[in-house]
């Protein structure tokens, strides 16, 4: 109350009657009264900012961890599939399966080329 009738001195010294001074000063405080954040709500809003950023933080760290897991994952998937492929030789036509301990097989799908086994060895 103490501001309102300060400010509606301050009208008043400014020239105003001191009932309409009065009735301005009091619209003036109705009117910004729900507009003005005092020093709890801000006290709030900080421990409101606070508990998102520690959510965020949590999540941030949580994203992280995920991305480095599917990072390793795609990366073992890709180096087993480049060490699983069927390997081509350069010059010849034919694709070569190679079974530890045996001889050069032609692969059945390329059977029936007139490329023998036998000549895609010694031009190997």
């Amino acid at each position: 109350m103490s501001d309102r009738l300060t400010l509606a001195y301050a009208i008043e010294d400014a020239g105003i009657e001191r009932t309409k001074a009065g009735r301005l000063a009091s619209a003036i405080f109705d009117a910004i009264r729900d507009n003005v954040a005092t020093k709890a709500d801000v006290a709030a809003v900080r421990a409101d900012v606070a508990a998102v950023e520690a959510k965020l933080m949590l999540v941030e760290h949580r994203l992280l961890t995920r991305l480095g897991g599917l990072m390793i994952v795609v990366g073992g998937v890709l180096f087993a599939a480049l060490h699983l492929q069927v390997p081509l030789r350069p010059f010849a036509r034919e694709v070569i399966c190679r079974p530890l301990g045996a001889e050069a097989v032609v692969h059945p799908c390329r059977a029936s080329s007139s490329v023998t086994p036998g000549a895609l060895a010694a031009n190997g």
